[in-house]
């Protein structure tokens, strides 16, 4: 099993390689969130965020569209830190408190079941320690041929 630190150095090298200009990961899109996700637990990663008015829909409150982007994002940030490159097949978002623009928050990811080539994850937004949002997900194995 490898260590924290060898996982996370895995995670960053499968960010760059399989997301080099991901909305939400890469360092270099000029438009990017630049979000840096971090291996909480094997199997399970989180990220601190804090996010401008400009991503909000109705006034004080991030767009929903954005809020499942966060959650989808980092499930596959989860699946990379095991060193699985994976699509989006199903997204169920549950949108409990809005999620503010200028707070700082948290998004958590983990694994929850494996039935290769699906994997099942769950994934939460949180705010002041409160959980906002929750979402689950199942992603399948990314195909190499086009």
């Amino acid at each position: 099993m490898k260590n924290k630190t060898d996982t996370q150095i895995d995670l960053a090298g499968m960010c760059q390689k399989e997301h080099p200009g991901c909305i939400v990961c890469s360092k270099t899109n000029k438009h990017g969130l630049k979000l840096s996700f971090r291996v909480s637990e094997p199997g399970a990663i989180e990220a601190e965020f804090e996010l401008d008015e400009i991503f909000q829909g109705y006034s004080d409150m991030l767009h929903g569209g954005i809020t499942c982007t966060l959650l989808d994002e980092a499930m596959c940030q989860c699946l990379f830190s095991v060193g699985i490159t994976a699509v989006t097949v199903e997204l169920a978002t549950r949108f409990a408190h809005p999620v503010l623009p200028k707070v700082k928050g948290m998004i958590r990811a983990k694994i929850i079941k494996v039935h290769s080539p699906l994997y099942f994850l769950e994934a939460k937004i949180l705010q002041n320690e409160k959980v906002l949002v929750t979402a689950k997900g199942k992603f399948c194995i990314k195909r190499t041929d086009s």
